[in-house]
């Protein structure tokens, strides 16, 4: 059975790799520098390779390196390089993003490439998905090779990741290194699914669950609080001070639920406290902001372990505190949140760990 399918699907792209087939094509797609690109790329006087990637895909990280020398080592008069990030944003669940502290915007696609010094046009296609659908990409990586007449030549893996984490691009490289007379090769992927509009309807099923989830708060005095500094045992636990007449606090407990609800999976966990005695007022906003991790009201003398922790102002909210095993402090923050500085400093952890 899997036999026949790979024949259709060899099939399909054989009769659109004929160099005429872009004719039918009809696009108009902003990419990171905020150039916009259409079918005009595809003109029949040079190679084109288009790396199918994702900012979020873990596997597509590890070939970004090879992307960029490959693209340095190239002769732009004869071949063309292009990235294009593939999916559909609102179809994306906070699993998705676990391994990564970048989104599938325009925004997550421009960082990747500054981080990474990639200096290729870089093409959004999340919206309408209208390269993706034409080549049936439905997982990251993936690459497919044109010849100067647009004829396909490859569509598939970039490479093989070994099991001590190197990757191998010899049988790519030996195909953009061969003659554009070979039979169309495609290949296996193995990746990070593409999410597209039809994936919307599992979306809001998962943010639903999410949305049911209980939410309970408790009293805790210092030693409670003590404790939870001392015995967390989780990679990864943020303790969140806030209290509930700060607009600023509850924008920031918004963000960190967002962070919680993301990497809980990979061994985050949550603490928040509010500084009330009113445990229905606090009970009410968790709600709203659907915090289901670890939740306490208190007064300020109770979370002294916290101020006395960090040598950071007591009596100052919000107050943002992350632990890694043995108690390391890894990140700490008063008043306005960095939620950027806070996710990649949560990645680089779980990475070491």
């Amino acid at each position: 059975m899997r036999t026949i399918l790979l024949i259709c699907l060899t099939v399909l792209i054989s009769k659109k790799g004929n160099g005429e087939q872009f004719s039918e094509l009809n696009f108009n797609l902003i990419g990171i520098s905020g150039k916009f690109y259409n079918e005009s790329i595809f003109k029949e006087d040079k190679r084109k390779i288009l790396f199918f990637i994702s900012p979020h895909c873990r596997y597509s990280s590890k070939f970004l390196e090879f992307i960029r020398k490959l693209h340095a080592g190239g002769k732009p008069d004869n071949q063309e390089i292009y990235l294009i990030s593939p999916n559909y944003p609102q179809a994306l669940i906070p699993d998705d993003l676990s391994y990564t502290d970048l989104d599938v915007t325009i925004d997550g696609m421009r960082e990747l490439s500054v981080r990474n010094n990639l200096k290729m046009p870089f093409i959004y296609d999340g919206n309408n998905q209208t390269l993706t659908n034409y080549f049936n990409i439905n997982i990251t990586p993936a690459v497919v090779y044109l010849g100067k007449s647009n004829n396909l030549l490859y569509k598939g893996k970039i490479g093989e990741i070994t099991p001590t984490g190197e990757i191998d691009t010899s049988y790519f490289e030996k195909i953009i290194n061969g003659n554009e007379t070979q039979q169309l090769i495609v290949t296996k992927l193995r990746g990070t699914e593409v999410k597209t509009k039809k994936d919307l309807n599992t979306t809001s099923e998962v943010l639903r669950r999410y949305s049911n989830e209980t939410v309970r708060i408790t009293e805790a005095d210092e030693d409670r609080i003590a404790f939870y500094l001392k015995f967390h045992n989780k990679k990864i636990t943020v303790f969140f001070v806030w209290q509930t007449s700060d607009s600023e606090c509850k924008e920031n407990l918004l963000k960190i639920t967002e962070i919680y609800k993301i990497y809980r999976k990979r061994g985050l966990s949550l603490v928040t406290i509010c500084i009330s005695e009113n445990a229905r007022e606090a009970i009410d906003i968790l709600k709203q902001t659907q915090t289901s991790g670890h939740n306490f009201y208190s007064n300020f003398y109770e979370t002294n372990p916290i101020f006395e922790m960090t040598s950071m102002k007591s009596k100052i909210t919000p107050t943002t505190l992350a632990l890694g095993k043995k108690d390391k402090i890894f990140f700490k923050s008063q008043n306005k949140l960095n939620i950027e500085e806070l996710k990649s400093n949560i990645i680089k952890i779980l990475e070491d760990q």
